[in-house]
């Protein structure tokens, strides 16, 4: 019975070495999987979010500059043609919840005006949306 208690006492231990060996490598396989698969759900948000930084568009023609929230069905068009560089939008929503959102910018002492924040000259005093998207 030599064999038989080798076989006994060490098949378990290479299985068991084996699978631990494995589990340790697919660990980093699987961290690496979960922040692939992180980075591509946050574009995917990107791309469908609310949140809006417009920009001006040389050669568009027309711009739209103001976006009064009644017309917000036609609001998704408007994103996309700015998007795919159709539409020029120098809109910017922020919603609630959103990086920028409350967030404002002192005003450089250069520019000599009066405030602390750019919601001053903005908008007459300081709003709880801010003004960070001003700056940015």
């Amino acid at each position: 019975g030599f064999w038989w208690t080798v076989l006994a006492a060490g098949l378990p231990c290479c299985c068991l070495s084996a699978f631990m060996c494995r589990s340790c490598c697919c660990v980093d396989y699987f961290e690496d999987v979960l922040k692939e698969n992180e980075r591509l759900d946050k574009l995917n948000v990107a791309d469908r979010t609310i949140v809006f930084h417009g920009k001006v568009l040389p050669g568009t023609g027309k711009c739209v500059c103001s976006w009064p929230g009644k017309y917000e069905s036609a609001w998704d068009a408007l994103v996309a043609g700015s998007r795919t560089g159709d539409i020029s939008a120098a809109v910017v929503f922020l919603p609630p919840g959103s990086i920028h959102f409350g967030r404002h910018d002192a005003i450089p002492k250069g520019e000599k005006l009066q405030g602390r924040c750019w919601c001053v000259p903005l908008y007459g005093e300081q709003k709880p949306w801010g003004c960070r998207w001003w700056t940015n």
